[in-house]
C-alpha cells in the first residue's frame, strides 16, 4: 500500500463503500476545525482499479477536507476492484477512528453476508469485528425473509394461475376440474370470482365490509375484526370481509405457522433489500 498526495476530486465516494449508517456532522466539524489548528490526521485508504479510486476509510476526514475546500488529500493506495473495495470497508473504524453505533455494525454484517454468503459465521464477525452470534443471528433473520417472500411469491402465482386447493392433499394444490359445457364438451371450470371487481388483483377488503374499516387494504394495516367463536361463522366472517386472493395466501401463512415452519418474522426493516 503505497501513500501520496491525491486530488480530492478522484476520489469516488458513491461506490456503496461507506459501511456507516450515516455520516456525522458533528464530528466533521470537529475534524475540520482540528485541521484548521494544524492537526495532522493519518491518510485516508482508497483502492484504485484501474480507473477510480474508491474511498474504503476515512469518510470523515474526507467529509472534513471538502468542507475546508482543500484539493488534496494524504491516501494510501491499494489495487482492487470495486468489490473487493466494499468488502475492505468493512473493516473500517473497528479498531480506531469514531466508535461505531449498533446500527452501523448491523449494517456492517448484513453487508458482509450479501457481499461474501458462503464465509462463515466466524470468518465474518471477525473481518467485520463483532460476535460470531451477532452474524449468526442476522444470517438465520435474512434466511427466513427469504422463505417467507418465496412461500407469499408461490402462493401468488398459484392465485394468478388459477390454481385451487386439493381437498385432502396435505398442502398441495392442482388445476381446476373439468366441466360439461351444453355442447357435451369438456370445459375447465373457471375461478371464482371475488366479490370485488375481476380486473383487481391486488388482496383488498371486500366493499361490503362494516364502515370502520371499509377501504383500508389489509397488507398495509393492521385493523381488528371481531370473529364469532363458531368457527364456520368465523370463515364466513372473512370471506365476507377479504378478497379471495388475500384469503389464499392467508390460509398458506396460517398452515405454515401450524406446521412450525413460518419463523420468526425479521427484526430488521432493511432486511428485505439484501435478499432481492
Amino acid at each position: 500500500m503505497s501513500e501520496q498526495m491525491l486530488d480530492i476530486e478522484k476520489i469516488r465516494i458513491d461506490g456503496d463503500t461507506q459501511p456507516r449508517v450515516a455520516i456525522d456532522e458533528n464530528t466533521v466539524k470537529q475534524y475540520a476545525a482540528d485541521m484548521e489548528r494544524g492537526a495532522e490526521f493519518p491518510p485516508v485508504q482508497v483502492m484504485f482499479d484501474g480507473a477510480a479510486y474508491w474511498l474504503v476509510d476515512g469518510f470523515h476526514r474526507y467529509h472534513a477536507h471538502k468542507k475546508l475546500s482543500k484539493a488534496q488529500i494524504a491516501v494510501e493506495v491499494a489495487t482492487g476492484v470495486q468489490t473487493e473495495a466494499q468488502w475492505q470497508s468493512l473493516t473500517a473504524n473497528k479498531t480506531h477512528g469514531l466508535r461505531r453505533t449498533n446500527d452501523d455494525k448491523v449494517k456492517a454484517v448484513l453487508k458482509a453476508i450479501k457481499l461474501k454468503p458462503d464465509l462463515t459465521d466466524h470468518v465474518i464477525a471477525r473481518h467485520v469485528g463483532v460476535s460470531q452470534p451477532m452474524v449468526s443471528k442476522y444470517r438465520a433473520s435474512i434466511e427466513e425473509a427469504r422463505k417467507r417472500q418465496e412461500k407469499v411469491a408461490a402462493a401468488k402465482k398459484a392465485v394468478d394461475k388459477g390454481f385451487q386447493q386439493a381437498p385432502g392433499s396435505g398442502g398441495e394444490v392442482s388445476r381446476p376440474a373439468k366441466r360439461i359445457g351444453k355442447d357435451g364438451k369438456r370445459y375447465s371450470a373457471r375461478k371464482p370470482q371475488s366479490k370485488r371487481s375481476a380486473t383487481s388483483s391486488k388482496p383488498a377488503i371486500s366493499p361490503t365490509a362494516m364502515t370502520p374499516i371499509r377501504g383500508l387494504s389489509p397488507v398495509d394495516e393492521r385493523k381488528h375484526i371481531g370473529m364469532s367463536k363458531d368457527p364456520l361463522m368465523g370463515a364466513r366472517a372473512l370471506v365476507d370481509l377479504f378478497d379471495r386472493s388475500y384469503l389464499e395466501i392467508l390460509i398458506a401463512e396460517v398452515r405454515a405457522i401450524l406446521d412450525g415452519t413460518a419463523g420468526t418474522p425479521p427484526s430488521l426493516q432493511n432486511i428485505a433489500h439484501l435478499i432481492q
